[in-house]
């Protein structure tokens, strides 16, 4: 479970919260109305939930895409669990601090994955 506390978005109850590292980079955690996560329960804000939405921010505050859980090229990671948020945390927390090596990574990473996906695809 998640708990958060509450805050005002103009379609509605929103919890959110950010993170920043040593390294320059951020995780925007948000729960709530439109967004990509899940309540715990069926109340309409209680401030726990199941699943929450995570954004990667570089340090030059841009969207920044891991090839682990930016799926379909996403900007956003939806309906992340705790236990998925925490290994998001510790991964996000190891990035170089140096971007352009943070992201070249990424980017082979992201390549790689397409090109097991189209081969398995064609199997």
């Amino acid at each position: 479970m998640l708990k958060f506390s509450q805050s005002v978005h103009a379609s509605g109850s929103v919890a959110r919260n950010q993170i920043k590292f040593a390294n320059g980079f951020m995780i925007s955690i948000v729960a709530g109305t439109g967004m990509y996560s899940t309540m715990m329960n069926d109340v309409y804000y209680d401030g726990e939930y199941k699943t929450v939405e995570v954004a990667v921010i570089d340090p030059s505050g841009r969207f920044f895409k891991t090839a682990q859980w930016n799926l379909n090229d996403d900007d956003v990671i939806g309906y992340v669990d705790a236990d998925t948020l925490v290994d998001i945390m510790a991964y996000v927390k190891a990035l170089p601090a140096d971007y352009q090596i943070a992201l070249v990574n990424e980017q082979n990473a992201i390549f790689e994955r397409r090109k097991a996906e189209e081969a398995n695809a064609t199997v």
